[in-house]
């Protein structure tokens, strides 16, 4: 059996096309879905589609981007908005309390879920100032680079196939990671294995170093899952690092280019030849500057090194 996953697509996801190749991959049988924000009524339209949609799945798994701009008051704000029309709120109860459905988020999804509190209490609740949440990094701006993490618990079937230690290499790109929470929610997730994943330097030891832990998260800590452990939530994009594959893009599906294939832009092409035209110059004037040596008189300053296409170029000017 081919486990039907649901992939909304906000305004300001990004990562949408990775997320469903890396399903596929896996031999899930991937959906994206495409939220309409024009009007009202097409987000009323959306919200019962999207309801429709989770109810058909076994597994929701909500991509990394930038929802709404990260606007307003933050970021995931608009999908935790969405998610708690009451259709949509009961089709995930749906999902995980009756059907035994799984919910995955990423960077931009590790928002939404902790904001509507599925992470870390399973459930969509009223948030309150003692809830965990996600803030901005204690640089003060985005980071995005390649960093280890290592498995700290294995309970989530997201897990199932790891092993705690493991160390894993993946990127990450994201403005607003830091995970903060207070002693008693930190205390009942250390409890509970609730603690998946954590960032580590190359030794596998945890650290707030900046190098280590990008974001300044409390505890190191990369991704958290839910007390059922259906739920499972992170900063980082492991699909974005794959070896012996180039590297996707954060803005969409790859694109491959090859030298001659597609058209150059105008504006590209004249930088081209302004680029061409610079070195040709520099060449001639060293060509032209007057050199001595104890064995042969001055150069000359012949330009016979000025080809058809050189020509072309100095005719440009």
């Amino acid at each position: 059996a081919h486990p039907r996953v649901t992939i909304p697509v906000f305004p300001g996801t990004n990562c949408e096309f990775d997320s469903a190749r890396a399903f596929a991959a896996a031999g899930a049988d991937p959906h994206t879905f495409v939220v309409n924000n024009l009007t009202p009524t097409a987000v009323a339209e959306s919200a019962k589609r999207l309801a429709e949609e989770i109810s058909q799945s076994q597994i929701l798994m909500i991509p990394g981007g930038f929802s709404g701009g990260d606007e307003p008051d933050g970021s995931a704000k608009f999908i935790a908005a969405f998610f708690r029309a009451p259709e949509v709120t009961e089709a995930v109860r749906d999902l995980l309390q009756n059907r035994d459905g799984l919910i995955l988020g990423i960077c931009n999804g590790f928002q939404a879920l902790i904001k509507l509190g599925l992470v870390p209490f399973g459930d969509i609740r009223p948030m309150d100032v003692d809830c965990p949440t996600l803030t901005f990094n204690t640089i003060g701006r985005h980071q995005s680079g390649i960093v280890h993490t290592r498995i700290a618990s294995n309970l989530s079937p997201w897990f199932a196939a790891a092993h705690v230690g493991d160390v894993h290499t993946m990127a990450i790109s994201h403005g607003e990671g830091r995970f903060v929470a207070t002693d008693e929610v930190l205390a009942d997730l250390l409890a509970h294995g609730q603690v998946a994943t954590q960032y580590v330097d190359a030794n596998g030891v945890p650290s707030m170093d900046l190098a280590v832990n990008p974001n300044g998260s409390v505890m190191a800590i990369e991704g958290i899952t839910s007390p059922g452990q259906s739920q499972r939530v992170g900063d980082g994009h492991r699909r974005h690092h794959e070896p012996r594959r180039p590297r996707l893009g954060q803005n969409g599906p790859q694109r491959t280019r090859r030298r001659g294939t597609l058209p150059q832009h105008p504006r590209r092409r004249r930088r081209a030849d302004h680029r061409e035209r610079r070195r040709l110059l520099h060449r001639l004037a060293r060509t032209e500057r007057p050199r001595t040596t104890p064995d042969r008189p001055p150069a000359t300053g012949l330009r016979q090194d000025i080809t058809a296409h050189d020509a072309a170029l100095l005719e440009k000017r």
